[in-house]
């Protein structure tokens, strides 16, 4: 089982990393199962393209963002009472903007895109953000993510199986995907 991550994520364009291109490889690895994080590649181009040319299942594994973004807001609301919290949001808001911006110039294709580099950036991200803020990481982050494999899981995936998701998400589902199912 593999977890490629959506070009809608990215931010930006990546020559050969579109909707075309990833339906395309798609098509080469005849998924049996497709399963996809976003609810905007589920409702969006990708989606579309997806069920017109492939015959794979297609699993929406997307969750509903206005809970989690209702409760960042709020955990924002009650928490940023201090010039210390402030400083540390705005130090994870400018980490955030600095990987997008690095990794615009590192992706140059399909394996740039999907490699260990951009997981661990975004794994290191993470886990700033949850030493900073735990209770945010958890109620936010892993919620969310916790949702979504618990859907992939109940999809029964195979050895086949693709998972399409954020390319910020990709680490913590390949890193799950380990240790959830073995056999894969």
């Amino acid at each position: 089982m593999q977890v490629l991550a959506s070009s809608s994520s990215l931010r930006t364009d990546v020559k050969g990393y579109n909707v075309p291109a990833i339906v395309s490889r798609l098509s080469l690895m005849s998924p049996d199962i497709i399963f996809l994080t976003e609810k905007d590649d589920m409702a969006g181009e990708l989606g579309t393209a997806m069920r017109n040319h492939l015959n794979s299942k297609i699993i929406d594994c997307s969750q509903d963002p206005a809970q989690f973004v209702k409760f960042r807001e709020e955990f924002f609301k009650k928490s940023i009472n201090t010039p210390e919290a402030a400083v540390k949001k705005n130090m994870i808001d400018l980490i955030d903007d600095t990987i997008y911006s690095y990794l615009s110039n590192y992706w140059r294709d399909w394996d740039t895109v999907n490699s260990e580099v951009t997981d661990s950036l975004f794994r290191a991200k993470h886990k700033l953000v949850e030493s900073v803020f735990y209770e945010l990481e958890h109620g936010f982050w892993h919620a969310q993510n916790k949702l979504i494999i618990d859907r992939i899981l109940s999809g029964q995936p195979t050895g086949k199986s693709i998972i399409v998701s954020s390319v910020e998400r990709r680490y913590w589902l390949v890193d799950r995907i380990k240790n959830q199912i073995p056999q894969l």
